[in-house]
């Protein structure tokens, strides 16, 4: 377990000589609270759908009667039953659907395991911001070169703050906007 994140410093030096931007990460590495994750449920079958997760400030997940509408600091969010294995359900921000269906190479990478998780950091300090990550098959997806992906999720754009403590970076649902 503990050689795990000396590889992936080595592997992120040895890019950084040879002039190459890592492509993954574990999710770890981000700093702040799990706020909200948004997950593929049953990949790459009929059955597929989606499972959003809220969490409260002690990094427990919110637990809800179907219907309950959660104000959080990126919008409102409303706890959709799961009825079915292919149900989108949990919390799911007010808006978010429907979701276009996907197409072209989007649409060939639909049985993988995506994964959305939102982190705040600073919180109550003139440096709070949130943090969006993308993950793809457990690796995290970074927005070096494309700014806009396509996945099960529905349609995710790049955000950049510039390197600041403050402010938002990272992936954002296009339907957040």
């Amino acid at each position: 377990m503990a050689l795990r994140p000396v590889l992936l410093l080595l592997a992120g030096i040895a890019c950084g000589l040879a002039g190459l931007t890592p492509r993954a990460a574990l999710a770890q590495d981000v700093d702040g609270r799990l706020l909200y994750r948004l997950e593929v449920t049953q990949p790459g079958t009929r059955s597929q759908g989606w499972l959003g997760t809220l969490y409260d400030d002690a990094g427990r997940a919110i637990a809800a009667a179907p219907g309950t509408i959660v104000e959080t600091r990126v919008g409102a969010f409303e706890n959709l039953p799961c009825t079915h294995l292919w149900s989108q359900c949990g919390f799911l921000r007010v808006g978010m659907l429907p979701v276009t269906a996907m197409s072209g190479f989007a649409a060939l990478t639909e049985n993988q395991a995506w994964v959305y998780q939102l982190y705040i950091h600073g919180e109550g300090s003139r440096s709070e911001g949130l943090t969006g990550v993308l993950l793809q098959e457990g690796l995290r997806v970074f927005a070096d070169v494309e700014r806009r992906v396509e996945t099960p999720l529905g349609v995710f754009l790049a955000v950049d703050n510039g390197g600041k403590l403050w402010g938002n970076a990272g992936w954002f649902p296009e339907t957040w906007n």
